[in-house]
């Protein structure tokens, strides 16, 4: 019975050390993916009354939420989990895109839109002044899940600058154009050139 006893013991301890028993407070994506969808939801809401935020995020590396503030003060820092979401899953980060980052007024293209961009699969797209008749059918390749400033060109894949878009999800990809979901209506972006 000594002998039996002992091999339990062991063999716990090597569950416990090899990480075969589950942590009941481990974060889970689910988790991180519900607070960015609070804030995303904050945001696009018609009556926003927070103003400094830039951008934010799942890292998921990390498991935190990354949420970028023009203004990141201790101060900003606690309005924002008064006003938008209150977490402890939530880093600040200094929200100014950094010198990266090229202004929109940069970009020329005759076919879309240089204003309204996102980035997917490493190319840019603009929002195209072409009509589609897309009556679906494709499975959703990609979602659009990162806010930039609207004066800046997206630079991270899945990165938008325009508000309205965040959260559009990605059905089609050609070599020259995607086809986004937002707003329940299909959008023909095309590529720009760099």
């Amino acid at each position: 019975m000594k002998k039996l006893f002992i091999i339990l013991i062991c063999e716990t301890l090597v569950l416990g050390i090899t990480g075969c028993i589950k942590n009941k407070n481990a974060i889970t994506i689910d988790q991180l993916n519900d607070i960015n969808n609070k804030i995303i939801k904050y945001f696009l809401s018609n009556n926003v009354e927070y103003d400094n935020c830039s951008f934010n995020y799942v890292d998921e590396e990390n498991n935190v939420v990354i949420v970028g503030l023009f203004d990141n003060s201790k101060e900003q820092q606690k309005l924002f989990k008064e006003k938008v979401v209150n977490s402890n899953l939530i880093k600040f980060i200094h929200g100014e895109p950094n010198q990266d980052y090229k202004k929109t007024s940069t970009l020329k293209s005759s076919n879309t839109s240089t204003s309204v961009l996102v980035r997917f699969g490493g190319i840019l797209y603009g929002k195209s002044y072409a009509m589609i008749d897309y009556a679906g059918g494709s499975s959703q390749i990609g979602t659009i899940d990162k806010l930039i400033a609207s004066e800046y060109v997206p630079k991270n894949n899945n990165e938008t600058n325009t508000k309205e878009i965040l959260n559009a999800r990605i059905f089609d990809k050609t070599d020259n154009t995607i086809v986004l979901l937002y707003n329940n209506v299909y959008v023909l972006f095309g590529k720009i050139d760099e």
